[in-house]
């Protein structure tokens, strides 16, 4: 993966490339976590061009080809004629935010209630399982321990919760433990 670090290097310097605008000040072209890799450029014909042909030129040379079944393309703010080019020209399928990546929304925006609903999903069904329900005081004082703040500290640790989810959770939490 570093050689596909240096390639997209080398892409963004070239002159008609252009940066996503929220990557601009930064100069982000790319993220990469394990196999999976996301590459950010501004939404025009020529960018991605640049973009493809680094991916084309990273193919031939390590052998590794993307897999379209997997592949997306984000996006926004461009004329339908325009997408439908881009779509044609990628043979990447079309995707909208917020989408979901390790389990956890991905946005371009602040997290908000709603997309943090399976957070608090997740939490009131482990309170739910017949298993936790019968436990004492102190056994329902190790399951919001080990798990629920597992759960909410995964989350927590990735991006800033809203403040009505982590009320939502404290209650649940306090419920749980006042046996109701």
């Amino acid at each position: 993966m570093e050689y596909l670090t240096r390639v997209l290097k080398r892409m963004s310097d070239l002159p008609d490339f252009r940066h996503h605008p929220l990557c601009k000040a930064t100069k982000l072209t790319h993220l990469i976590f394990a196999d999976d890799s996301m590459v950010f450029c501004k939404g025009n014909l020529a960018s991605i061009t640049r973009v493809m042909e680094a991916l084309n030129d990273f193919s031939a040379v390590t052998c590794l080809v993307e897999n379209l079944e997997k592949s997306n393309i984000f996006l926004a703010s461009m004329e339908e004629d325009e997408q439908a080019r881009i779509l044609q020209y990628t043979g990447f399928s079309k995707e909208t935010l917020p989408i979901r990546y390790l389990g956890l929304p991905l946005s371009s925006m602040k997290w908000n209630k709603i997309e943090c609903f399976q957070l608090v999903e997740k939490i009131t069904a482990k309170i739910k399982q017949a298993y936790a329900k019968n436990f004492s005081y102190a056994g329902r004082l190790q399951v919001i321990n080990a798990i629920l703040f597992s759960i909410y500290n995964f989350w927590g640790a990735v991006s800033i919760l809203p403040q009505s989810v982590l009320k939502e959770i404290d209650r649940k939490c306090r419920d749980y433990l006042g046996g109701q």
